[in-house]
């Protein structure tokens, strides 16, 4: 195939904030092999493999550090239509949709419907359909025509492209509800966390974005937040090590909640952390929130019994609230007594600073 011709490009963009046009080598490989991690992953689970393409980077820019990689597409296979499509039905596609295009996928799918609805022996109008007849109609049109190679190749890089930036930033426990796990991605969180562990070791990076203006959506905090814990790789050689816990009771102030069970992580502070992020496992709390006894504000107090990894200096990381005991001032449920919370934990267990039991 004649890669001289033009084909679709896609840049990726990592612009660190720094004081000064430099940055030290590792950050940049790390970046460069997160991105190929990534982009490989991608085309592996959304496209079956299909997507010819290459990485190369670009020369930098004077007047700060940018590190651009674009992602050059040569070819696919006739597969990859129906994978894009499917892609769009998921809740990550969604989002990725929504950046590619400022329109969610009932919108953007609609630009195929309309393209092959000549082909389609049912001509309706389009106000009302629904994204899953959309996609059938789309599917059997296709059986006549193949889309312009050409065309298929640029949304597929731009999908590429936005999938690439949602995964670097976005919380591990988002991306594995809309399926995007250590199982099919193992090797994109893997770089991904040595990318971000790397950036909070080097105290010049003050921030990380996406793009070229000086919008920084990821600072030292986001850093810490997204890597995720070492038991998330079923393949972790430390999956067999004994996990370690501090377990506590703690006042936290929340200003951004998730009503979501399997979401983000929640977000907090209290009187000596200013940024924590959690998740809580207490299914008391999430049947009372089902059954909508929970009364919230612009900014609830509350107060918890979590458990955070021994290793870590604050609670950080897995942190996890084991029991919601208080809700604006409303008693939520009593706190595990001790043996019920090294049984549900595992490992061992400090409970604040009793003696530590072990349980496998």
């Amino acid at each position: 195939m004649d890669r001289s011709s033009f084909k679709p490009t896609r840049e990726i963009i990592y612009h660190f904030k720094v004081a000064t046009p430099r940055l030290l080598l590792q950050n940049f490989i790390d970046a460069s092999m997160a991105s190929q991690a990534v982009v490989a992953d991608l085309n592996r689970n959304l496209f079956g493999g299909q997507v010819d393409y290459e990485l190369r980077v670009v020369a930098p820019e004077r007047g700060c550090f940018l590190a651009v990689i674009v992602v050059t597409l040569f070819g696919c296979g006739w597969i990859i239509s129906k994978e894009i499509i499917n892609f769009f039905e998921t809740d990550i596609g969604k989002e990725v949709s929504k950046q590619i295009s400022g329109k969610y996928p009932v919108e953007h799918v609609r630009h195929f419907f309309q393209r092959f609805q000549g082909k389609s022996k049912d001509s309706i109008a389009l106000d009302g359909v629904s994204d899953r007849y959309i996609s059938k109609e789309i599917t059997r049109a296709k059986q006549s025509e193949i889309p312009e190679e050409q065309e298929l190749l640029a949304i597929t890089s731009d999908i590429l492209g936005e999938a690439h930036n949602v995964i670097l930033t976005t919380d591990y426990e988002e991306l594995s509800s809309s399926g995007v796990t250590t199982e099919n991605y193992e090797e994109s969180f893997r770089k991904r966390d040595t990318f971000l562990r790397n950036c909070r070791k080097n105290k010049e990076i003050d921030g990380l974005g996406f793009d070229r203006t000086d919008t920084f959506p990821l600072d030292q905090s986001s850093f810490e937040r997204l890597i995720i814990p070492p038991t998330s790789y079923k393949t972790s050689p430390k999956t067999n090590e004994i996990q370690k816990w501090i377990v506590e009771t703690a006042e936290i102030s929340v200003y951004s909640p998730n009503w979501k069970k399997k979401g983000r992580k929640w977000q907090a502070s209290s009187d000596k952390h200013k940024d924590i992020s959690f998740s809580i496992v207490d299914e008391n709390f999430w049947y009372k929130v089902n059954q909508g006894s929970i009364y919230t504000t612009t900014r609830d107090n509350i107060r918890v019994q979590w458990a955070y990894p021994r290793e870590k200096n604050k609670p950080s990381g897995d942190v996890r609230v084991i029991r919601v005991l208080e809700y604006n001032g409303r008693k939520i449920s009593d706190a595990l007594p001790d043996d019920m919370v090294a049984m549900l934990l595992g490992g061992e267990v400090d409970l604040d600073g009793q003696p530590k039991l072990l349980f496998r």
